[in-house]
């Protein structure tokens, strides 16, 4: 179950694709809290203002979607 706020939301979504326990402890932190920098490097990427918008950031999103696989 993806719960949260933002980056948190992101790394659990991301911890539950590769068939984790989000809340199991890891380097003595939750699991998701070790997918924190994948997260930022997203971010870091969506607001570089050279992204393209409109039809092409529809492409990344469905092709995102795509790689997750059914929910």
């Amino acid at each position: 179950m993806v719960k949260g706020k933002g980056s948190e939301r992101a790394a659990r979504a991301l911890c539950e694709a590769e068939g984790l326990a989000c809340d199991i402890r890891f380097e003595g932190a939750p699991m998701w809290q070790s997918f924190l920098p994948q997260v930022q490097t997203v971010l870091a990427a969506i607001a570089d203002p050279g992204v393209a918008h409109g039809e092409e950031w529809t492409r990344i999103i469905t092709h995102l979607r795509a790689q997750a696989g059914p929910r």
